[in-house]
């Protein structure tokens, strides 16, 4: 994994694939209800204006270049206005391929897709973000979303060959610059790993720990990345990351040997010596405390869910 770049380590990690599902138009008078679905959902608006609304949050008005990310699976809706009856997405994307078209007029024009992930690492990504991130296009961090929102516009309307290829790059980008917003607003400084990656301090940390992960990282030398000193930096870490430095350590070693352990022929000894471990039985140990199982379980239950998908 590259050494210098931790989100770019996570998204790796988590096998992240974005997927663009299509446009949405409409006007007049409308609300479509959408249900909750797996990954992340991501979506922006071309055109127009509407209102977003989801349960447990404050309706948000949205205006062309706006984005939002859902990413805890809850329903919600976009309309016109809060009071139009709703209908459901499903039955007006069934059988839809591209464009979808509902409504009186066409001046507004949503356009959604997916970021997937690998569901047994998901949660330090989905864990660290809120219900729902609204990016607005009229800030400065914006700029590049709105960007390549015109290109994945134009791209969708192609019909040049890798039309499908070049969307869901689109889409992936346009997702990583909405991260980006929101590591740096206010409403990106909650728990989790996130809210450390928006920290300089703790950034260079983190950095540290992913470029080797099988060094055993000496706090003083976590706390010089950092700037800081060491019952500072010790403190400001577990309260922003929710993890003290060492069980983060552990913990991104044990995601790393996970992944092996599901995509690859390695054994589980040669996995825990790459990773610092000087025995089987202290890589087991380490393994079984914070997955649960022992890294021999672990792969035989992978292995049959792989087997049962593919039947």
């Amino acid at each position: 994994m590259s050494a210098l770049d931790p989100l770019s380590d996570v998204f790796q990690l988590l096998d992240a694939q974005s997927i663009y599902s299509g446009s949405f138009v409409t006007g007049g008078r409308w609300a479509v209800r959408f249900q909750r679905t797996q990954g992340i959902k991501f979506n922006a608006l071309g055109r127009g204006s509407g209102w977003l609304a989801m349960g447990g949050q404050e309706p948000v008005q949205l205006h062309a270049g706006d984005c939002f990310i859902t990413c805890h699976g809850n329903d919600f809706v976009v309309a016109s206005a809060l009071d139009v009856p709703e209908i459901k997405a499903e039955s007006l994307f069934a059988n839809a391929l591209g464009e979808v078209r509902y409504g009186e007029r066409e001046d507004v024009q949503f356009i959604g897709g997916l970021v997937m992930l690998n569901e047994t690492n998901a949660s330090l990504l989905t864990g660290s973000l809120p219900p729902l991130v609204v990016i607005r296009g009229s800030t400065a961090r914006a700029l590049p979303i709105r960007w390549l929102l015109d290109q994945l516009l134009a791209e969708s309307r192609s019909e040049e060959v890798g039309r499908s290829v070049m969307c869901n790059d689109l889409m992936r980008m346009m997702f990583v610059h909405a991260l980006r917003a929101h590591l740096e607003s206010d409403a990106g400084q909650t728990q989790g790993w996130l809210a450390g990656m928006a920290d300089r301090r703790l950034r260079a940390a983190l950095r540290c720990i992913h470029e080797d992960p099988a060094r055993s990282w000496p706090l003083a030398e976590l706390a010089n990345a950092a700037t800081m000193s060491r019952s500072a930096f010790a403190q400001h870490f577990k309260e922003t990351i929710g993890f003290a430095p060492g069980d983060y350590a552990i913990r991104w070693r044990m995601r790393l040997a996970m992944k092996r352990l599901r995509c690859g022929q390695e054994s589980a000894s040669s996995i825990g010596a790459s990773l610092g471990y000087l025995s089987d039985s202290a890589f087991s140990s380490a393994f079984k405390k914070v997955v649960g199982v022992s890294p021999r379980i672990y792969r035989e239950s992978a292995e049959t869910a792989s087997s049962r998908t593919i039947s």
